[in-house]
């Protein structure tokens, strides 16, 4: 078949089977303004090799309306974020079908290698911003608080014990 990442193509059902723990290469270069961070990839993502890239996700539209490029691009073309400085990467490398498939541990780890990657790819931790791309990943993992940020408290994390996302009370 070639290079399927050369085009947009559709994994099927033994694609997405071998996809579990794979990794999606980080959009990093030096010099990046935002960095886009997901939890982990999902097995879609793996197996076509590109972030965000399960039809009908919810990552690229925004990007695009809120003027970080200037047209719609396919994860296909994600490599194109790099010429305005954007990046992408995960806090846990390898894909699993739900992010609730994560250790703590590797969410703590993953967190770790995170810190490293600003400092390296955002000037030293001069990034214009580092955008999670779920509210979820600061406390995930099986209905219990996991603060990878860090000590907070109730008003600055999130609790998903009651299945609810609350947000922090400075961002209502």
């Amino acid at each position: 078949m070639g290079d399927k990442s050369a085009k947009p193509w559709k994994p099927t059902k033994k694609d997405l089977s071998a996809a579990h723990n794979k990794r999606v290469p980080d959009i990093v270069a030096l010099g990046l303004k935002v960095l886009f961070v997901g939890i982990n990839p999902g097995l879609y993502s793996a197996a076509v090799g590109h972030h965000f890239a399960r039809p009908g996700n919810r990552f690229w539209p925004p990007l695009y309306k809120a003027g970080f490029t200037d047209r719609l691009l396919s994860p296909f073309e994600e490599q194109e974020l790099l010429s305005r400085h954007i990046g992408i990467t995960n806090i846990v490398e390898r894909a699993s079908a739900a992010a609730d498939h994560l250790t703590a541990e590797e969410l703590l780890q993953g967190a770790r290698r995170l810190g490293k990657k600003i400092d390296h790819y955002c000037g030293g931790g001069r990034v214009g911003c580092v955008a999670l791309s779920t509210l979820t990943t600061l406390s995930y993992n099986r209905g219990k608080t996991i603060h990878i940020f860090g000590e907070t408290n109730e008003d600055s994390c999130f609790d998903r014990t009651d299945r609810r996302q609350r947000l922090p009370r400075a961002w209502r």
